[in-house]
């Protein structure tokens, strides 16, 4: 009866640390914080600890120190207690001789133990832990503190070791942190839209805020082509006509060719100059300078540089310092929160489906717009659905022109000058 329950909190003991060390690493310290503000000493204690991450490197050794051992004299108790008495009755049994019997009893003890220790001081303790960790942590915390107090010396000597390892081979030790990649917080969040801790449109805003440290500029850019603005040699009353005209807030201003970029004309700043003096200005007296960044620059960059300058508008240049297109506060906007009406973009279509089951797509669009049109992701470096054409073709196809993309037929359409204007897509599932 000893035995027993001498097993029984050993594999007790596994399981506690197997618990707090799952719940220490998948606890994120946002759900400690309000508990600690309100004065809660375990979550207190637990952030001291959680929050450091050389803090969490030695918690998580204590955790590790502390399944070794107990696994350990699991497995050899349990054989010496055990064996002996199966080996006697294996041979009582079996006529076995006694080097045999203790053989099999011995490996039949040690399987017993280890299917025993898996499921109930690993699997099920850290099922619990990772289903509600923030419980397990609170109720894990004390005696882990006994434990790294016990263990500390044990704790320095290791980490000092794998510490001086890692030095030969060249690498630094960090310790543990709660670090995850954009992809990674990606990939929660969809989780915790599926588990139904978010709302869809929360999830939606959190993924188009992600994007940014990877979306270039030139996905959000109005393209060069279909740029609209002022000459530079426009006179007042051609400049107040424009602006009255024009559903556009902000115009650039054009010098020779539209690589020439004079600066920015504000419309409400026409219109209040127009009402001040009672008459409409000169693009020199209300013309702001134009800044301008480059193509390959992300959307996050972007949003630094618009608030670091105080502008809501930016020429986007290519490599060669070419006018590329032009890219404004709002386009930042829209990629977090999704599409809107945009001042430099008004009359854009959307995919239609036609009555044959094909579906229009237009050549401004963005590739990753229409992405499951396509039936797999476009792997090349056009970023609109046109550019995506001429690369896949290697040449400015005509109308009528036909591609293979991924289960995808597309079909060119229409085609002015050397710009793509729409395309037909029949889809994989279409395709018979």
């Amino acid at each position: 009866m000893t035995a027993w329950i001498v097993l029984l909190a050993l594999l007790a003991v596994n399981a506690f640390y197997v618990a707090a060390e799952f719940a220490s690493v998948s606890l994120p310290k946002s759900r400690l914080k309000p508990l600690a503000e309100n004065g809660n000493r375990a979550a207190q204690s637990l952030l001291r600890h959680l929050g450091d991450p050389h803090s969490l490197d030695r918690y998580i050794a204590a955790c590790q120190v502390g399944i070794t051992w107990s696994s350990l004299v699991l497995g050899a108790y349990g054989q010496a207690a055990f064996a002996p008495g199966l080996s006697w009755r294996l041979q009582s049994a079996f006529s076995w001789q006694p080097h045999t019997a203790v053989t099999v009893s011995v490996t039949a003890i040690l399987v017993l133990l280890t299917v025993t220790q898996m499921i109930l001081g690993e699997l099920v303790p850290k099922s619990l832990a990772l289903h509600d960790p923030l419980r397990a942590a609170m109720l894990t915390i004390q005696p882990m503190r006994w434990s790294l107090f016990g263990y500390s010396w044990f704790i320095s000597f290791l980490n000092g070791s794998g510490g001086l390892i890692l030095r030969l081979l060249g690498r630094k030790s960090s310790g543990h942190g709660h670090v995850h990649s954009p992809k990674e917080i990606g990939l929660l969040l969809s989780e915790s839209e599926k588990g139904g801790l978010l709302a869809t449109e929360d999830e939606t805003r959190l993924q188009g805020a992600l994007k940014l440290t990877t979306r270039p500029v030139s996905q959000l850019m109005t393209p060069r082509l279909m740029l609209r603005g002022l000459s530079a040699d426009a006179t007042p009353q051609e400049l107040l006509d424009k602006v009255t005209e024009a559903p556009f807030t902000r115009l650039p201003v054009f010098g020779d060719g539209m690589d020439r970029v004079s600066g920015i004309i504000l419309a409400k700043e026409a219109i209040k100059f127009y009402l001040d003096h009672d008459r409409p200005p000169s693009i020199a007296e209300i013309m702001h300078p134009a800044l301008f960044v480059p193509e390959n620059m992300t959307a996050d960059k972007l949003y630094r540089f618009l608030m670091e300058h105080s502008v809501h508008i930016v020429m986007v240049v290519d490599e060669f310092g070419s006018v590329a297109g032009l890219v404004t506060l709002d386009d930042l906007v829209a990629e977090m929160l999704g599409d809107m009406p945009d001042e430099f973009k008004r009359g854009e279509q959307g995919p239609e489906t036609l009555p044959d089951g094909r579906v229009r797509v237009y050549g401004y669009m963005r590739v990753d717009e229409v992405g499951a049109l396509l039936g797999s992701p476009w792997k090349g470096e056009a970023s609109t659905v046109g550019g995506m054409v001429l690369e896949l073709l290697g040449h400015l196809p005509a109308a009528g022109e036909t591609a293979k993309m991924g289960a995808a037929e597309i079909e060119v359409e229409a085609v002015e000058g050397n710009k793509v204007v729409s395309l037909l897509v029949k889809r994989g599932s279409d395709l018979a």
